[in-house]
């Protein structure tokens, strides 16, 4: 419903109270119909969220009954999927975890930069561009993570190196978690079995007709 003062006047988006008789009747239609869909919206969202939290906690508390069975202490930490005893359901968990480094970063730019000047001084350039390039921001000023993550799994036996890559874990920690579930249902398609989503995100919906 519109914005109305004591006296019915309603009030536009400039912040004026216009009297009712001189709003166009197709303006109080479209008023009323965005009214009316966005608060079923927000009770859809309240719904999908309400789900959303139930299934994180039924799901947590499977896996921890069966570490309890399994006599296994496991925090879950990776991705899972559970299928349905006829194999025609099947609910995937995946963690999206965010890793952020703290000032220590600096200096293992420092330690790298020392290594790359006395250690390969030029023997090897692909290999100095690539370190290099691991350290480089991009333009919202932000650190390729993907890159330095790289840099832990060079084969290089070298104690300056390896000192540098400690420094490098040290600096690590996960920034934030996100936790995603799907839901899939197995069908059959002309190529043979098909896992399909089900869909809960609104814009990705598809009206079959």
């Amino acid at each position: 419903m519109a914005n109305k003062d004591k006296q019915g006047n309603w009030l536009d988006a400039r912040g004026k109270l216009v009297p009712e008789e001189y709003v166009p009747e197709l303006d109080k239609t479209r008023d009323a119909l965005v009214t009316e869909l966005q608060k079923e919206a927000v009770k859809i969202s309240e719904m999908i969220l309400a789900f959303k939290m139930k299934a994180i906690q039924r799901i947590d508390a499977y896996l921890e009954e069966l570490a309890q069975t399994k006599k296994v202490r496991e925090n879950w930490k990776g991705n899972i999927s559970l299928d349905s005893f006829d194999g025609t359901l099947r609910i995937e968990r995946k963690i999206d975890e965010t890793l952020g480094f703290d000032e220590n970063l600096q200096l293992v730019k420092t330690q790298v930069d020392k290594w790359v000047a006395n250690r390969l001084k030029g023997t090897d350039d692909a290999l100095a561009k690539v370190i290099s390039q691991a350290f480089n921001m991009d333009k919202q000023g932000k650190i390729n993570t993907a890159m330095l993550i790289k840099l832990l799994h060079l084969d290089i036996d070298d104690g300056d190196w390896k000192k540098a890559m400690r420094i490098l874990k040290d600096s690590m920690s996960v920034k934030s978690s996100k936790q995603y579930i799907n839901f899939k249902l197995k069908t059959n398609t002309e190529t043979g079995e098909d896992w399909e989503n089900i869909c809960l995100n609104f814009n990705s919906a598809v009206i079959k007709k």
